[in-house]
């Protein structure tokens, strides 16, 4: 036995034990820190997770559409946080729909793991966030948001391969009550009433996976509104050409004068607002369009001509939709007297209420109308319904006034009073958007054709953008057959909570921190107590 191994005269330990217990010690700290990086990695992996949601309304998951549309996606999504927080009174409002879309975007990434990746941009390195701009290909103005109180910038942009689209915080994927400046109310705020924030990302998710982009055409030449057009008029329609963009359209235009058909590709031809009649060549272009199982949507242009006039009446007759003359106005009270405002031309704004007004069948109104979401119109004509005159054709009411509106006539001058003449003008309900659905043409690429008509076209001013902006582009997509609507469970987003009043949740939480855990660690001290006895 050599000198090492012998046990000391004091009962010590010899150094070669001393060594090998060190070993032990030093072998099990090793142990011990590859088992942490293997927990944190495994942890990491979305995939090996045992998640359960126990929340009442289950706010912590997403919906089953949405996780089946997340499954199916072809390609990696990224998703980019554009966000500044604005100045009160909008911070508070913002800030509470920013928290909800980063809840929403968590979860999302947790259970779609390897597919879907959230990146915050930080705005305050100007370059970067400009070349990222760059990269993505995003016009810096389709992040913000436009408010009286100025600018807003707060948006994500999705991107799936070559395409993407932009979802603002508001109006997108949320509503804010937004008081109007007012000396006497200085600690007035905006709030967050209305967020729809997982429709909207199941909505855009949808027009990212899709590998082709619908074409839009605009047709021109006879003073139509053209979003293409840079244009500083209150009546352009730039932003509506941006938001098309962002849903996942191509923009285009079609002059009859170039071009005597309208092109194959075309998903939907648009003609807004026409300054001048027609030609006779564009209208039979457009005819021959639609008999083919085209697609249209139909803005008329000046209230003030008459609908003989206008060639987009013969258009629009044979499909049972009949321009009225006249302009619809409705009762307006003074906000100071209370009184009506007779003569003013602040009757013919009219302010419509999804529940009131809209459609709850149509495809294109239904979700307006649950949400009772408003839209505005200036100057608008109206429709008078008659009965369609193609095969299997049938018209379906889209948008109407108020009960209490009328159909002011133009005086000697052309022009309206904006007073109610109740011997001479109608009063009531009045069309203001039909839709006409008709076989096409045997042999046709489409199996039928649709017609949407607006009577007037401030639908689609860059003025009335933040009011009318969902109603367009859903009947645009109604127009394309391109519906990514996903209809979730309604929840609120502020309250995820754990209902403990003898629910399931409450049972499976009470075992897990009563029962579970403490099982645990009383087992993990038996073990040791026997490993000790032994040795």
């Amino acid at each position: 036995m050599s000198a090492n191994d012998r046990t000391p005269a004091g009962g010590g330990h010899t150094r070669w034990t001393r060594f090998r217990l060190l070993a032990q010690v030093g072998l099990m700290l090793l142990l011990a820190l590859v088992a942490v990086v293997l927990i944190i990695q495994i942890a990491d992996r979305a995939e090996l997770r045992l998640r359960r949601d126990l929340t009442v309304d289950s706010s912590n998951s997403l919906d089953t559409a949405t996780l089946e549309l997340l499954r199916k996606l072809p390609r990696e999504v990224e998703v980019d946080v554009f966000y500044r927080s604005p100045q009160p009174p909008l911070g508070r409002a913002f800030n509470d729909a920013l928290l909800s879309a980063r809840d929403l975007l968590t979860i999302a990434a947790e259970q779609a793991p390897g597919k879907f990746f959230v990146n915050d941009v930080d705005l305050a390195d100007l370059e970067a966030t400009e070349a990222r701009l760059e990269e993505l290909g995003i016009d810096r103005s389709r992040l913000f948001f436009q408010t009286v109180y100025g600018e807003v910038l707060a948006a994500l942009v999705l991107r799936s391969g070559e395409r993407h689209t932009v979802l603002r915080l508001v109006p997108d994927m949320g509503r804010l009550a937004i008081p109007r400046p007012d000396p006497s109310q200085p600690r007035a705020v905006a709030r967050l009433e209305d967020w729809r924030g997982e429709e909207a990302l199941a909505e855009a998710l949808g027009r990212i996976s899709s590998d082709t982009a619908p074409r839009v055409l605009f047709s021109t030449g006879a003073g139509e509104l053209d979003p293409n057009l840079p244009n500083e008029s209150q009546f352009a329609a730039v932003r509506l050409g941006r938001a098309l963009l962002d849903e996942g359209f191509a923009l285009g235009t079609w002059d009859p004068d170039l071009e005597s058909e309208v092109p194959s590709d075309c998903a939907v031809l648009v003609i807004a607002a026409p300054a001048e009649p027609l030609k006779e060549q564009a209208l039979d272009a457009v005819r021959a369009y639609l008999e083919q199982g085209g697609r249209l949507l139909v803005a008329m242009g000046r209230a003030y001509r008459e609908p003989e006039q206008d060639g987009l009446t013969r258009l629009l007759v044979p499909y049972g939709i009949y321009p009225q003359r006249g302009v619809v106005c409705e009762v307006v009270f003074d906000p100071l007297t209370g009184r009506p405002m007779d003569g003013e031309p602040e009757v013919a704004q009219l302010t419509l209420s999804g529940r009131q007004s809209m459609s709850a069948n149509h495809p294109a109104t239904k979700p307006m109308w649950e949400r009772d979401r408003s839209v505005r119109l200036h100057l608008s004509r109206s429709f008078e319904r008659r009965d369609i005159g193609q095969p299997g054709g049938i018209l379906l009411e889209v948008l109407r006034s108020s009960e209490s509106s009328w159909l002011d006539l133009p005086g000697a001058d052309g022009r309206p009073d904006f007073r109610f003449d109740p011997g001479s003008e109608a009063g009531g309900a009045f069309h203001l958007a039909l839709a006409a659905e008709f076989q096409a043409k045997p042999g046709s690429a489409n199996t039928a054709g649709k017609l949407v008509a607006l009577a007037g076209p401030s639908l689609l001013y860059d003025a009335y953008h933040n009011y009318n902006r969902d109603l367009v582009l859903n009947l645009i997509n109604y127009l394309a057959d391109r519906d990514f609507r996903v209809r979730v469970a309604a929840r609120d987003p502020f309250r995820s909570r754990l209902d403990l009043n003898g629910s399931p949740a409450a049972t499976q939480v009470a075992w897990v921190a009563g029962g579970l855990l403490p099982g645990l660690a009383l087992l993990c001290g038996v073990l040791l107590f026997w490993r000790r006895r032994r040795d």
